[in-house]
């Protein structure tokens, strides 16, 4: 008995001695994705490359349409297809450099994300394709001297190989928890060039990125006052700002200028609209520390345009000199016998102001998670991934349910 589409064959199971009926799909072969090529029912044999179905053809472009063809005449259809994708991948990236690709990328990410991204993916890829740290993408003047690597800018982009971004996190040994936001941002550039066919595919594809620190660090009070001790007063005042205000280091503290302060005498704001904003959202920053505001008039009063909080030379803080700074005045305090947390960074200056206004350190009246997050500019989600465990309203509910 047989049933369209199938052809039924009997054959003896010589054990049992019953017999069993046979079915054969008729008109598609099954099991042979794996080699690359498959049969599609009532269409022809086809394979399937970065999500896209192309059918295989003869030398003469004629599709390949009868399902029982001689497997090797599918293979060579295959191995043709192969070839013309090689061909057509060489052709494709010939002349396009990883410069030309992070300029696309960062154009598109400077319309796109906020300002705080394209701050941090533009000195970033500055530093991969120049060989120099990100300190330099202002147009200062650059000595030879201090590149810290080669650049990769000018290699072709079929050139470039999973081994140059690894010497790439090499030069810069003091990243350690950033080197997984540098290697996505770079990752991310390659992909946006494929997806938009400058390149056929993203060349340093799988590079696997370090997972990410999720511990929070703070400041111990005398570790703050020893860190001012012994470091600059530029420095100091920085590290002073940022555990008393909670400004995120780059897109906030950084970029401070007299235009973002509202001065209401015992009290100030620093207001940034929300295309300033990393969030997105418009940003206020609440600062009651006469310190601080008599700092910040300081300020104002040198340099009324332009960032207000700058360096020992003069220039505006950037989180690349920030860093270097912080490492700095750790190396300096291990010498005398005061050790920070080793996952300890600038912005744990940020964290310690979440924990001391948790902690009611400054104002004796301890503050839940919900009204940090307004103060940080946050999403009470976050706050709570980030900082429940120092809220001594939930601590305390723990020790009374135990």
């Amino acid at each position: 008995m047989t049933s369209r589409g199938l052809q039924v064959a009997a054959s003896r199971d010589w054990h049992s001695g019953n017999i069993v009926m046979a079915r054969k799909h008729l008109g598609r072969k099954q099991g042979s994705r794996n080699k690359g090529f498959f049969y599609r029912s009532g269409r022809g044999w086809y394979t399937k490359e970065g999500g896209r179905f192309t059918p295989l053809t003869d030398e003469n472009g004629n599709r390949l349409k009868d399902p029982e063809i001689k497997e090797s005449v599918v293979k060579k259809a295959y191995a043709r297809f192969l070839a013309a994708e090689k061909q057509a991948m060489v052709q494709l990236v010939t002349g396009v450099t990883v410069q030309e690709v992070c300029e696309a990328y960062l154009a598109n990410c400077k319309a796109n994300d906020s300002p705080a991204t394209f701050v941090m993916r533009s000195t970033s890829l500055f530093d991969f394709c120049s060989g120099f740290p990100g300190k330099y993408r202002d147009g200062r003047k650059r000595n030879p001297k201090d590149r810290i690597h080669d650049g990769y800018g000018g290699m072709p982009v079929d050139d470039l190989k999973p081994i140059h971004v690894d010497q790439w996190l090499q030069a810069h040994p003091g990243w350690n928890g950033s080197k997984r936001s540098h290697i996505q941002g770079l990752k991310r550039a390659f992909n946006y060039a494929a997806k938009q066919e400058m390149i056929p595919r993203n060349p340093i594809k799988g590079f696997k990125a370090p997972k990410g620190n999720g511990r929070v660090t703070y400041i111990e009070p005398e570790q703050e006052e020893a860190m001012i001790a012994n470091t600059n007063k530029a420095f100091g005042e920085a590290i002073r700002i940022l555990i008393r205000t909670g400004a995120r280091p780059g897109i906030e503290f950084a970029s401070l200028t007299a235009a973002h302060v509202i001065d209401h005498g015992d009290k100030m704001e620093w207001v940034f609209k929300a295309e300033e904003s990393k969030t997105g959202r418009k940003r206020i920053i609440y600062v009651t520390d006469p310190h601080i505001m008599s700092i910040v008039r300081r300020q104002i009063e040198r340099h009324n345009a332009g960032p207000l909080f700058r360096n020992t030379r003069g220039n505006p803080w950037t989180m690349e000199g920030l860093r270097p700074s912080f490492d700095r005045v750790r190396r300096k305090l291990k010498k005398k016998g005061i050790t920070l947390d080793k996952d300890a960074c600038v912005y744990s200056f940020r964290h310690t102001y979440a924990k001391r206004c948790l902690d009611g350190y400054w104002t004796q009246k301890p503050i839940s998670v919900e009204t940090l997050s307004k103060l940080m500019g946050n999403s009470v989600e976050i706050c709570r991934e980030h900082y429940l465990a120092w809220d001594q309203r939930y601590t305390e509910q723990l020790w009374a349910a135990c």
